[in-house]
């Protein structure tokens, strides 16, 4: 009991483990395989570093997300979006819509950073 103890890890040294890492979730190399990917986001909805007021909410966040890159897509088996109160996404989808959410990611840091 006290050896299974040792290895569990609070879910927030998990999730900052992951960040930046990608996964296949499929075993093969069809064009419907879907990836993990883990996305900060922290800076957008806790305000950053210098402890400013947050510039959006993380389930507004979320709900952005998937209007600006395909509505329906999300709705596809295997393509979700989860948002972690600890201020990361964890997206499934193809590598084409991860590059959305990151282009899309990277305007709302432009955005966010000009309205400062």
């Amino acid at each position: 009991m006290a050896l299974r103890n040792r290895f569990r890890f609070p879910l927030f040294l998990v999730t900052a483990i992951l960040v930046g890492t990608a996964c296949s979730t499929t075993g093969g190399t069809a064009a419907g395989d879907t990836t993990r990917r883990v996305y900060e986001v922290k800076d957008l909805v806790f305000g950053g570093p210098s402890g400013g007021q947050p510039w959006i909410a993380l389930p507004d966040l979320d709900t952005n997300l998937k209007e600006a890159t395909d509505p329906a897509l999300w709705n596809r088996p295997g393509f979700k979006i989860q948002a972690e109160e600890t201020g990361y996404l964890i997206v499934d989808a193809d590598m084409s819509m991860q590059s959305k959410v990151a282009i899309v990611l990277s305007d709302i840091r432009s955005f966010a950073t000009a309205k400062k």
